[in-house]
Order: C-alpha cells, then structure tokens, then sequence
C-alpha cells in the first residue's frame, strides 16, 4: 500500500491535534525510529494551541519544519545514521503510525548531506512525502544537496539490498524520465539510461514546476516530464 495523499492528510490532522497512536519505545540499544528521544523529539514539535487563522495545511507544513529542524539540532551525526539505518525495521506503510510516518518523513527532509539521503532512500523510499508530492519533485528541489539533486535516486538504486526500495526508487526513475524518450530493458537497465541521458543533456533540462501539479495518485506515470528540455 502507497503512502497515499488522503493518509498524508491522515498524519497531518494526527499531528496538528497533539494526539498520536505511536509504537512501544525502546530503552536501550542505538537510536531507532521507535527510541523514546525520537518520541519526545516529535511531541515537543507538536504546535498547541494551534495559532488563530491558521488552516490544516499551514499547521502541518509548520509542524514539519519544526520537526525536521528538531532532528537536526538534537541528534548528533551520529545519532542521526543510527535513525536513517533503524528505518529497515519499519513495518509495512499500512502498519505504520502517523508519529512514525512523520518521523520518518522528517528525517527525510533533515538530511543535509547526499550521502545520507541515499542511504535513507537505499533502505526505505516512499512514493510521496508532505501532502501528495512525488519524492522524485522532492529530490529533484533540494538545492541544498548540491547540484544535480536528482542523481540521488539512482546512486540509492545501486547501493540498495532492499527489493521494496529499489523497486520505489526504479519507479521514481521511471515517473521522471519516460516522456523524455528513456527506455530500458528492466529496472537496471532503465536507471542506468536515465542517468545517463541526464548527465548527457543536464545543461539544457530545468525541472517543470508543473509536474507537481500534474501528479494524479492513480497515475502510473504523470502527463508531464520532470525535466524540461531547452532548445
């Protein structure tokens, strides 16, 4: 199941009303998604009252950045690679609490280095993150990372032993790059032409602000391409 739009609407009504449904904390042993830090880290973020006049989706854009900037300040590097590594335990998404959900959300964008964020999405990669955008929009933004952001997917793709994983992060690639003209004979060989034709034509593609909204949920691949080619 598909961390859809509707259950990331789900987690936000959970975390903008200071109720959660979270799993058994551990006590000992390196930090996890499910360490009671992480739990306080996330309830300390947690914005109550709700200021007057702010509708769902400020309050739960607010309560990710505070979130994120959280996991940042209060966890040491390398506090920070034991949470990344701790998410190949995650249960299935329809298993998940909306606490972890965010959580795991959170430690997504609180990646400040390429490296860990492969890393992350080497051992858990889902389809969407915030309200309804695709991880590959996500990735394909994060000027923060350096240039080219995008070459994130498939340099997670490679170094990935998660099948789930590398399934996601292929069809990320796919979404992104098959109305520019990439084809490939499975997985592999399409990841690996699609870095490629970027690589080979990166000075004349911008992302298409648009794909965003041309994203539809039930959508194998989106009407748009990621990238816009420049004549």
């Amino acid at each position: 199941m598909q961390w859809t739009y509707l259950v990331a609407m789900c987690v936000a009504a959970t975390a903008i009303s200071g109720c959660s449904q979270s799993e058994p904390a551990d006590s000992a042993g390196p930090l996890t998604w499910k360490s009671a830090k992480i739990s306080e880290i996330y309830h300390s973020s947690i914005i109550l009252p709700r200021p007057e006049g702010m509708d769902d989706k400020a309050a739960y854009d607010r309560f990710g950045d505070i979130l994120t900037r959280n996991l940042r300040q209060q966890l040491s590097p390398e506090e920070f690679l034991q949470l990344v590594d701790s998410f190949a335990e995650m249960p299935p998404d329809d298993q998940v609490s909306p606490e972890t959900r965010s959580i795991f959300e959170a430690t997504i964008f609180a990646c400040s280095d390429r490296e860990v964020l492969a890393r992350l999405l080497s051992i858990r990669c889902p389809q969407f993150v915030g309200l309804g955008i695709l991880i590959e929009f996500h990735v394909a933004n994060r000027s923060d990372l350096g240039e080219h952001p995008i070459l994130i997917l498939p340099e997670a793709y490679r170094r990935s032993s998660s099948t789930a994983a590398r399934h996601e992060l292929a069809v990320a690639m796919r979404r992104a790059f098959t109305l520019n003209g990439i084809k490939g004979n499975g997985d592999d060989d399409f990841v690996r032409n699609a870095e490629e034709w970027y690589r080979e034509n990166v000075e004349r593609l911008t992302v298409n602000n648009n794909y965003l909204e041309a994203r539809h949920e039930l959508m194998p691949c989106p009407p748009e391409s990621l990238f816009l080619e420049e004549p």
